[in-house]
């Protein structure tokens, strides 16, 4: 009898294990300038700033956020409402055209990313149930797939030193040398801090462990700011920050980024995004066990939902499958796998990863 295979589904309570926000947390951190945005080493001092006020009027305009008496809106409706507009070509308002919209929406992925990007994120739990995976299944039998943008996973794999892969076509930000397909698949399904994308020759190139579009500024546009009306002097030096450094090493073009947002209306913009997704559908569909950590199901990642049903009905027989869900203390998100699934409260953990890891993944 053949080994069962395993796919590894992660949200972004699996990186607060690392001390990264979940995404409930980043509507709290979204408006102050991160340390390392007042303290740059690549950015041009002032800019984090002027992303912050930036970011601060358009809740105040958009959603009458004053700070105090109004909850913060949610991650998830301050990108629909920016996707939705700028990809119609409609003004939100009277103040915000198209262009400001889409400026704004590359400030808010570049704001993410500086809060998702922490100095140390190393965690025991994650390189114990690492370890132990990897020693149970060999590398074809375990896929990794997450929504998270961070690289969190990809720390802890190079940490351990195994190999993984990304599985599409992928090239070094070095040297422009194609990767190898080597170890364990990791699927990162809205896109990642490590990703740059070259408009001309469409190619993505990646650090692998280092957080590459936040430290190219791939997200922040001198034009964007000029849109918003920012200092001269700002523009200026983003426009000499950039010189050399987002230089595609194939072409000679300049790096961009691209991404999936928190939107109820992603947009998968570029083929390689086409790509990740069979590829997650294929793993999913010949994993017999399902294993997900820290991931809420929120109904924004609607598009997720139908991959994953749709792989769970591509089985042959579902007699075979089976789904394990760690969570720390969600009855929401429990509510959401068992009617989605028919999952039992068996199959749901509610202590979180660390419990689970010292009390249960010997026996997985």
């Amino acid at each position: 009898m053949s080994k069962p295979k395993l796919a590894l589904i992660l949200g972004s309570g699996f990186s607060k294990e690392a001390g990264l926000p979940t995404t409930n947390d980043i509507p709290n951190m979204f408006l102050n300038t991160p340390k390392k945005e007042k303290e740059p080493q690549n950015l041009p001092t002032g800019v984090g700033d002027e992303i912050s006020r930036i970011l601060k009027d358009f809740w105040k305009e958009v959603f009458a956020y004053d700070g105090k008496s109004t909850p913060s809106p949610s991650i998830e409706d301050h990108f629909t409402l920016l996707d939705l507009a700028a990809n119609s070509g409609h003004h939100l308002g009277k103040i915000y055209s198209p262009k400001k919209l889409r400026a704004i929406r590359r400030m808010s992925i570049h704001r993410i990313f500086s809060i998702v990007t922490a100095d140390r994120q190393e965690s025991e739990c994650i390189h114990n149930l690492l370890e132990e995976l990897n020693k149970k299944y060999k590398n074809s039998d375990l896929s990794i797939v997450t929504l998270n943008w961070d690289i969190v996973i990809e720390k802890h794999l190079n940490k351990l030193k195994i190999e993984f892969y990304y599985p599409f076509e992928t090239f070094d930000i070095l040297n422009a040398t194609r990767l190898p397909h080597e170890g364990i698949s990791l699927t990162k399904m809205h896109g990642s801090t490590n990703w740059v994308y070259c408009d001309s020759c469409r190619r993505i190139f990646t650090g692998k462990i280092t957080s590459t579009a936040l430290k190219l500024d791939a997200f922040l546009e001198p034009d964007d700011f000029k849109a918003l009306e920012v200092d001269e002097k700002i523009i200026d030096s983003i426009i000499n920050n950039h010189k050399v450094r987002r230089d595609c090493k194939s072409c000679g073009n300049i790096f961009a980024g691209r991404v999936a947002t928190f939107s109820y209306r992603k947009a998968f913009s570029i083929s390689q995004f086409q790509t990740l997704w069979e590829r997650a559908h294929a793993a999913l569909r010949e994993a017999d066990k399902w294993l997900f950590i820290g991931y809420s199901m929120p109904e924004a990642d609607f598009e997720f939902k139908h991959l994953l049903k749709s792989a769970q009905l591509a089985r042959k027989e579902l007699k075979n499958w089976s789904a394990t869900v760690i969570l720390k203390d969600d009855p929401e998100a429990a509510k959401r796998y068992k009617s989605f699934f028919g999952l039992k409260d068996g199959n749901i953990r509610q202590k979180g990863l660390s419990d689970w890891v010292d009390s249960e993944l010997k026996g997985f």
